[in-house]
């Protein structure tokens, strides 16, 4: 198992992923290069970025990699309210991947991050070319974003 594939979150965002591609195969071949793409790449975005994260080693690039993950998130919901407003999306089909796109799971991921409850191993220091004591450390609290209103 991949060190990404062990993360509740990217199980997750790769169902969804795969709900979303079962879904759009559905919808009209004229769409195929415009709002099936996009809402396809959206859709894929979201575990991609954590695997991602995972990858990475440092506790900064994976909050910002689980950041692009939830926007990712955000843009496809508004791709699948568009494309069933549209009428390109079933109101079924909609309402099955809204619940599930709008679950606790992807917002565990934040609290998860915030909460400084996410450990990562660092990589082993046999496979790297400078050798460093093997430890693990948590994902410090991600400070919310203060929008101003205008």
């Amino acid at each position: 198992m991949l060190r990404y594939e062990r993360f509740e979150a990217w199980q997750w965002a790769h169902r969804m992923a795969l709900d979303v591609f079962a879904a759009t195969d559905a919808w009209p071949r004229s769409e195929r290069y415009a709002l099936t793409s996009q809402t396809r790449r959206a859709a894929l975005s979201v575990p991609t970025n954590i695997a991602e994260g995972v990858g990475r080693q440092g506790r900064r690039e994976l909050a910002h990699y689980l950041s692009i993950a939830l926007g990712s998130l955000t843009e496809l919901g508004y791709l699948l309210r568009f494309s069933r407003d549209r009428g390109i999306c079933s109101a079924q089909d909609w309402l099955r991947l809204e619940q599930v796109r709008a679950g606790p799971e992807p917002w565990s991921m934040v609290s998860t991050a915030e909460s400084a409850h996410l450990t990562l191993p660092l990589p082993d220091p046999r496979r790297s070319r400078s050798p460093q004591p093997h430890r693990s450390f948590a994902l410090s609290p991600v400070r919310p974003i203060v929008l101003s209103s205008y």
